[in-house]
């Protein structure tokens, strides 16, 4: 773990949905598929406004240990959360 908190995988690459694993472990790939999914659906312009970043995390990886890979499917499913 980097001084912020980030995970990297072995080659180096940042991996933003890494503290939000709370020692989950999961495969190098599929960590790098959630982490893009991840920041997908931060990124997103019709990402409702009470949707936080923890939450958005918890269903990528509620999905990735239910077997889920696609990155699109992860996104999709993470900003439809509901927030209340």
């Amino acid at each position: 773990m980097s001084e912020l908190g980030f995970g990297y995988l072995d080659w180096g690459a940042l991996v933003p949905i890494s503290p939000f694993l709370h020692g989950q472990n999961f495969d190098p790939e599929t960590t790098r598929l959630m982490g893009v999914a991840f920041e997908s659906a931060r990124a997103a312009i019709k990402r409702p406004g009470d949707l936080t970043d923890e939450m958005i995390a918890k269903k990528i990886i509620e999905l990735a240990n239910a077997g889920e890979r696609d990155v699109e499917a992860l996104g999709e499913a993470a900003l439809n959360v509901p927030t209340e």
